[in-house]
């Protein structure tokens, strides 16, 4: 009994569940608590010597929603001498039904050897290119990359792999592989190819008791394009220009395939040449291109939008109008139309006598602001108090009104 109970409280405060607590939590958990036994989780286990009394709080899963999913790995596709990678989709994915629906597991706590415990309802997240009903998928182009076999064990006795040999030897069996560089093989013991020699890290009993030459293909799951579409896309003359061009360049680019459930209808690049249109092409329908802009510029969203920005142009238009041609700007560029050529009318808001003062650079000004004001605003002294017979302009100082030709 002694020994039992040093074990536990020896096991409790290394972490670990003694299994006598397990058992007693067994006894009192839910069908549903027991099928996650694996799950329960010791949080914290003290001992009180005094009392002799064991305390651990154990974390159990008393319900939850549980989903099966599956980790896809990229492999990509060999095109002469270019990688495509599939971009825009997560590690993980669930399939419901015939669907194949992303999984993002950032949030998600992860226990070894057993999944993921997320609070959040992270399956609705979903992408694109994993839904056969959509029809855009996106690439990324490594034309620097060592196309090199890319080969994964997926358990069970299966590898996936992607590969630059023509042929490869599945134990003593020869497989053609120069018409598709991804192919999935099963039941093996091992493979060799051009630049790879891989071993099966698990032999299947079943195969050492039936035939040791058995092998086989695994069957595609239908996620994003088909093998038709992808043999269609390899072909496409889109494609082919771009390559060219991105190995010329020698970066990695990105790139955007249309597609519907049949057919590939064009790769990013072909949209800057189809942009390259006529007006009338829009109206009769030629270029698909100019038919999309046009639809989008219908749009009722970019409609309103438009009416928008034309409305408050005009509002800005006739409010500044009212301050920039009110009664007093008309009448000071009335008056500035009808002075003489030689007059030059300046405009400031405040006027340093000392500006009118010459002398050497460097000299300190001295001067009387009272005389400089008289010298420069005062009439001529024979002009004083006479006024001028015919005047072509008299003017009021108080810029009230002004008098052209008399009237």
């Amino acid at each position: 009994m002694q020994s039992m109970v040093a074990a536990i409280i020896r096991e409790g405060e290394e972490g670990t569940l003694p299994t006598e607590i397990r058992k007693v939590i067994w006894d009192n958990a839910t069908k549903f608590e027991k099928e996650f036994q694996s799950w329960w989780y010791l949080v914290n286990f003290t001992y009180d010597p005094i009392n002799n009394k064991a305390t651990a709080f154990v974390l159990t899963i008393h319900n939850a929603s549980v989903y099966t999913i599956y980790p896809i790995i990229a492999l990509g596709l060999n095109h002469d001498g270019t990688i495509l990678y599939p971009l825009e989709h997560r590690v993980w994915a669930q399939q419901n039904g015939n669907k194949w629906q992303t999984v993002d597991v950032n949030a998600c706590v992860v226990r070894e050897q057993q999944g993921f415990i997320c609070e959040s309802n992270t399956i609705k997240a979903q992408d694109i290119c994993l839904d056969t009903e959509q029809n855009v998928c996106h690439f990324e182009i490594q034309p620097d990359e060592a196309p090199e076999t890319v080969l994964v064990y997926i358990g069970k006795g299966c590898v996936c792999m992607r590969t630059i040999c023509d042929f490869i030897f599945v134990d003593n069996i020869t497989v053609d592989t120069s018409n598709c560089s991804n192919i999935c093989v099963c039941n093996f013991t091992k493979i060799v190819g051009c630049d790879f020699n891989y071993s099966a890290p698990v032999t299947p009993y079943q195969l050492l008791q039936s035939n040791y030459t058995l092998s086989r293909d695994l069957l595609p799951s239908p996620i994003g394009m088909n093998l038709t579409l992808v043999k269609k896309l390899l072909q496409h003359d889109d494609l082919c220009q771009l390559l060219e061009r991105i190995r010329n360049n020698g970066r990695k680019t990105l790139i955007t395939v249309c597609h519907d459930a049949e057919e590939i209808h064009h790769v990013l690049e072909r949209v800057k040449k189809d942009g390259e249109h006529h007006w009338w092409e829009t109206l009769l329908g030629w270029s698909q291109t100019a038919t999309g802009v046009f639809n989008l510029m219908l749009h009722p969203v970019v409609i309103l939008l438009t009416l928008t920005l034309v409305c408050l142009l005009l509002i800005i238009i006739f409010k500044k109008g009212e301050h920039w041609l009110s009664p007093s700007r008309m009448l000071k560029y009335q008056v500035t139309l009808l002075e003489q050529d030689d007059v030059e009318l300046k405009t400031t808001t405040a006027v340093n006598p000392a500006m009118f003062l010459s002398s050497e650079m460097g000299e300190s000004l001295h001067h009387d602001c009272l005389q400089t004001v008289e010298q420069v605003y005062s009439s001529r002294q024979d002009l004083k108090d006479e006024p001028l017979p015919n005047p072509d302009l008299e003017l009021f100082t108080d810029g009230s009104s002004f008098v052209q030709d008399g009237k």
